[in-house]
């Protein structure tokens, strides 16, 4: 996922943003910290559901569904027959 945001005093932490989702770190000096992600498939599966299932239009749920026969290329010509 990519998602940019500035942390700032008093900011509240969410799924989304938070000190240990952080890749790149700033300090109030200036100094830059790299940071390794840790991975939480739990939240990250929530993080997803809240901020695109949730709010997807009932006709773009319709339309991920039906892309997953040509992915798997169940709608070849013959296929059936």
């Amino acid at each position: 996922m990519t998602h940019i945001w500035v942390g700032y005093e008093g900011k509240p932490e969410n799924d989304l943003e938070n000190l240990e989702a952080s890749l790149i770190i700033v300090n109030q000096e200036g100094e830059t910290r790299l940071s390794l992600p840790r991975a939480d498939l739990k939240r990250s599966w929530r993080t997803f559901y809240q901020g695109f299932w949730e709010v997807m239009p009932g006709g773009k749920k319709l339309l991920v569904f039906a892309g997953f026969p040509i992915i798997f290329g169940l709608s070849r010509p013959g296929r059936f027959a």
